[in-house]
């Protein structure tokens, strides 16, 4: 890995361990955040993070995702456009990672279509995989920003650069029919890959009005059955909208996600407690969450915490230029998932973003 001279780059692992003294054990095990401290580590630090737990008791592993938007540097990063940094070559050994290469390149082309209508890409790593010290990436392109006229060519584009070759005339095709199927004012979010698991389908992630789940569901040839009904119904008590999860292949998956996230922060507590009662959540879980939101970081020369609220969000390529990083925790959204033939799972996806703030600023 190229490095700044004088060790001065700021990583994700370094953002990192300033965020997980506090992360919770009930939320993230000592083992769990020694992986994500590995995976991290080469990574640039990005613009946020998330942590993705399953809930519901065990001792389910975390996985740890990792955000990058324009203006950050990590796109140049991985794109292998930065001058004196790059991700370890051994990385881009494994076709997953040439894959997120090629993106990235795509991405911080000027003038491309990718670089001028999607904001931000999200690498994600499932927690068996770093447990394993195999680090390899899923993909999400973000289609927020991306107008209804531009979204078939950067569609394409992405099922070029992600999925497997054998398998992209079929999920171009269930990704058409799909997107016939889906009301005009449904809000297209992001567009990915699970490299690692299986490069023959896209995961779509589409917003729509809880009313409206059920008909387009069964609209595209899903079964209405108990859990997805059951799903549709916890949802609708706390959202009036879900981002819908979708596998998409040769054929449409039979898997729903749906996430959900109350309208104001005093929300959480009668989310928590309603998947507590539907046993989707454990006390301690529900307590831990409820805990997570706050700050923590790091302040040089004793500037104090002033000034953070005027601070730029992104990652410097500078570490020993920055005067102090202020990580923000939150609760992002829970995600129930449906499966054929198995119980209602739900999910909790905590957010940590970044505030920086330079030497010399006032």
């Amino acid at each position: 890995m190229r490095r700044a001279r004088g060790g001065d780059e700021c990583s994700a692992g370094s953002v990192w361990r300033l965020a997980a003294p506090a992360v919770p054990d009930a939320l993230a095990s000592v083992e769990d955040r020694r992986a994500i401290s590995r995976a991290a580590d080469p990574l640039p630090a990005g613009s946020a993070m998330i942590l993705e737990r399953p809930l519901g008791g065990g001792a389910p592993r975390v996985d740890f995702s990792l955000c990058l938007t324009r203006g950050d540097g990590g796109g140049e990063i991985l794109a292998g456009r930065h001058p004196t940094r790059d991700v370890p070559p051994a990385w881009l050994e494994q076709p997953e990672w040439r894959s997120v290469r090629a993106h990235c390149r795509d991405w911080t082309e000027p003038g491309s279509l990718l670089s001028e209508r999607s904001r931000s890409a999200w690498l994600e790593f499932d927690g068996d995989q770093m447990a394993r010290r195999r680090v390899l990436p899923s993909l999400f392109v973000d289609f927020r920003d991306v107008s209804p006229t531009d979204r078939r060519p950067l569609r394409a584009l992405t099922v070029a650069t992600l999925i497997a070759p054998d398998a992209r005339a079929g999920v171009e095709s269930t990704l058409e029919r799909v997107a016939a199927a889906l009301p005009a004012h449904a809000a297209w979010q992001f567009l990915g890959v699970m490299l690692p698991r299986d490069r023959t389908q896209a995961r779509l992630c589409v917003a729509l009005p809880v009313g409206e789940v059920k008909a387009f569901v069964a609209g595209v040839g899903l079964s209405i059955d108990d859990q997805t009904t059951r799903l549709i119904a916890v949802s609708a008590r706390h959202a009036a909208s879900v981002v819908l999860h979708l596998d998409v292949g040769e054929r449409l998956g039979a898997t729903l996600g749906a996430e959900l996230k109350p309208a104001g922060e005093d929300g959480w507590a009668a989310l928590l407690t309603d998947l507590e009662r539907e046993g989707l959540c454990v006390a301690a879980e529900r307590e831990a969450l409820l805990a997570f939101p706050g700050q923590s970081g790091m302040v040089r020369d004793g500037g104090g915490a002033d000034g953070f609220a005027d601070a730029v969000i992104g990652a410097p390529d500078m570490w020993r230029q920055v005067a102090g990083c202020l990580v923000v925790r939150s609760l992002n959204h829970v995600k129930l998932v449906s499966r054929p033939g198995q119980a209602l799972a739900a999910k909790a996806y905590l957010h940590l973003g970044c505030l920086w703030r330079w030497r010399g600023d006032g």
